[in-house]
């Protein structure tokens, strides 16, 4: 019998992105069913529906702390956000997502990033990238490898409890650590810091990395 395909909602807004190659990054995980959506499709919906999914992959700059009064397309988007974590979801946190919420500790509790840490950015940047935890299931047999992305200049992972680092950057002017987990609630959390456009969202090992990240989230790996 065919196993049940993954039902992820992949969570976009307020930053740019190529639609096609980040569609079909997505579409070629066999184990998943994407629904890509703007924020306000999720913290608009009932938290029937936004529980309902295996994972959430965020893909969102939206940098003001959210709130429960503001235009009504938003629904209760302060609600939506604190409640990550109360279902037994994965947690997927996805390149500039790391940065959003710049002024709310909320966020920084989970995903264990700080970005008062964070200094400023470069795009198209030839980078390395090392296996720094090659018996995790997301790592293992992934070898080191390059690949141009957006780098963000910035200190580490916050002294949060639990983190775990999985990949490391050795460019002077990106984040030392790449990859990381954490426990937020009843949620496991995959941060990847990579991920700005083609040349990550057609990177065999980027591609493999996040599809694992997905499936570690909900246990299925």
């Amino acid at each position: 019998m065919e196993q049940k395909k993954l039902k992820v909602a992949v969570v976009v807004a307020h930053h740019s992105y190529e639609v096609c190659p980040f569609q079909e990054l997505f579409e070629s995980m066999p184990e998943i069913h994407p629904y890509i959506q703007h924020v306000e499709q999720f913290t608009s919906s009932s938290q029937e529906v936004r529980d309902s999914y295996d994972a959430i992959v965020l893909y969102t700059m939206w940098l003001p702390t959210p709130v429960n009064d503001g235009p009504w397309y938003e629904g209760r988007a302060l609600d939506a956000f604190q409640n990550l974590g109360k279902a037994k979801q994965g947690i997927v946190v996805l390149h500039h997502s790391i940065l959003a919420f710049q002024q709310w500790p909320y966020w920084t509790e989970l995903t264990g990033y700080d970005p008062k840490k964070y200094r400023d950015y470069e795009l198209d940047i030839p980078m390395s990238f090392r296996n720094a935890a090659p018996e995790h299931p997301i790592m293992k047999g992934i070898p080191d490898f390059d690949m141009t992305d957006e780098a963000y200049e910035g200190d580490g992972v916050a002294d949060v409890p639990g983190v775990e680092v999985l990949m490391t950057c050795d460019y002077a002017k990106n984040f030392p650590t790449v990859a990381w987990t954490k426990q937020h609630g009843n949620a496991r959390v995959f941060c990847l810091q990579p991920g700005h456009g083609p040349t990550s969202y057609t990177h065999p090992q980027f591609r493999e990395i996040l599809r694992r990240g997905i499936l570690w989230t909900t246990e299925k790996l």
